[in-house]
């Protein structure tokens, strides 16, 4: 994907030409780390509203349209992005929630844990890039180990949740995973390719007013990871599904073959013999 927020011209200004401070690739992590932690609370406000039977269609629509213009906001405006962004996140969090809730509610075992994927690659990639554990080694490593990570933190999570007995996340089928495995390596791409990015900048002296802009673009990475998981989650489920479907038929009564008449008059004789 594209992500036109890395268009903004704002990338282009450097620090020596405004005479202001320069962009940091730590400073735009520790600003990604709050903006996901918004997510995720709004996200999660939305579906303990799901589960307590709240209406949540019209704040869904709401959070939907405020976070359009949110967006276009930080995106054209970045001088008040330090304001803009963390609501756009609140926003974002909210519909994500809301759409999740709604789609879980049609589809059960989908959206949940293509949710939980999600966010949980950009945790990890953030986290390894606050550490500079993905600063050494070349792309092909970045990328593998925040697929295989985002992977094995998944299961590890649904373990520990099981064992409290808290089984939110649905069991995904090897197929699903796999799909799974394919779409968080096509995210993960996505999210490496951002941080060089803004590493790029950082390299060119970029001027420090852009460090919200560049959380803005991570944070619409997230988006579309969580909305590809989903699509390919329901995908491998509908086909699944129908696979059990054309089992249950194959071996169901009224496919039986019927009879034919010979072998029936063929019981009928012996019937009264043994009576």
């Amino acid at each position: 994907m594209a992500n036109p927020v890395w268009k903004n011209e704002g990338f282009e200004v450097t620090a020596k030409s405004t005479g202001s401070a320069p962009l940091k690739v730590r400073n735009v992590v520790n600003k990604a780390l709050i903006c996901l932690f918004i997510l995720v609370i709004s996200t999660a406000y939305m579906w303990t509203g799901y589960y307590a039977g709240k209406g949540i269609i019209l704040p869904t629509i709401i959070a939907m349209g405020g976070g359009l213009a949110g967006f276009y906001v930080s995106f054209r405006v970045p001088e008040i992005s330090v304001v803009t962004v963390p609501l756009f996140m609140i926003l974002e969090g909210l519909t994500v929630g809301g759409v999740s809730a709604l789609v879980e509610f049609f589809y059960p075992g989908v959206v949940l844990n293509a949710v939980t994927l999600t966010y949980i690659a950009a945790l990890l990639l953030l986290l390894m890039y606050r550490f500079d554990f993905l600063t050494a080694g070349n792309r092909f490593f970045r990328i593998f180990t925040l697929a295989a990570g985002s992977i094995i933190i998944f299961y590890v999570l649904k373990f520990i949740m099981g064992i409290f007995s808290i089984n939110i996340l649905r069991f995904i089928s090897p197929i699903g995973m796999a799909i799974c495995l394919a779409i968080v390596v096509v995210g993960s791409i996505n999210l490496v390719s951002d941080m060089e990015f803004i590493r790029e900048r950082e390299d060119m002296g970029t001027r420090k007013r852009a460090e919200w802009t560049a959380v803005l673009g991570i944070m619409v990475t997230v988006g579309w990871v969580y909305l590809e998981v989903a699509r390919l989650l329901y995908m491998v489920k509908r086909f699944i599904s129908g696979q059990i479907r054309e089992k249950k038929k194959a071996f169901s009564p009224e496919k039986a073959e019927p009879r034919k008449t010979e072998d029936r008059k063929i019981d009928d004789k012996i019937e009264p013999d043994k009576k």
